[in-house]
């Protein structure tokens, strides 16, 4: 009766923390055209900042094939320090990037934005032909998203993030689950060392 009782706390416990949690986004970009990245997509803006393509272009690799990002040449000169950003539709955790490009232009960073107010700023990654993950190292809320590097030297790709969850369960709400679950653990044993003693 004991397993069968801690098997069903542990159950409802998982069940109630897999909805506190949500599933990342991953934008791939895979299943677009060459050209100009539409708005909106995946749940972001790219506002004319971003092109996509998907020839071979090395050190430019993408992290799943074929297509990755760039920022777009009409509003970001190649070769020149730039922010070029991109915005979510709605609050959302920004968790990273695969960056990949030419590592003697300098590194990429990410700043982070929430309600126009810099709130967080990534390490900086020199750029190689070996897709790399970019984390954001930021776990808060953020509305945009600018990539600082040399414009036209790096490219994007599996953009993650997951989009705030309003009607999510509280994870006190977890931690009280939990809490009775073993609480009436604890007495069933009791009653059951009563009965046996």
């Amino acid at each position: 009766m004991y397993n069968k009782i801690l098997a069903l706390v542990c159950l409802l416990t998982l069940l109630v923390m897999a909805s506190v949690t949500n599933a990342a986004t991953v934008v791939t970009f895979d299943d677009l055209a060459d050209g100009l990245v539409p708005s909106p997509y995946q749940g972001i803006n790219w506002d004319d900042n971003w092109q996509t393509y998907s020839n071979a272009q090395d050190p430019y690799n993408p992290q799943s094939p074929f297509s990755r990002i760039y920022s777009n040449y009409a509003k970001y000169n190649g070769g020149w320090d730039s922010a070029v950003p991109f915005y979510f539709l709605s609050k959302s955790v920004f968790i990273g990037a695969y960056v990949s490009g030419n590592s003697s232009k300098g590194p990429v960073s990410f700043e982070m934005y929430y309600l126009g107010s810099l709130v967080a700023t990534s390490i900086s990654l020199i750029q190689t032909s070996v897709p790399t993950f970019l984390a954001s190292g930021y776990a808060g809320l953020v509305d945009e998203v600018r990539v600082i590097g040399k414009g036209g030297v790096y490219v994007l790709d599996n953009i993650t993030y997951d989009a705030a969850n309003v009607n999510a369960v509280p994870v006190p709400a977890a931690a009280w689950l939990f809490a009775t679950g073993l609480a009436g653990l604890g007495l069933t044993q009791r009653k059951r060392a009563k009965l046996v003693g």
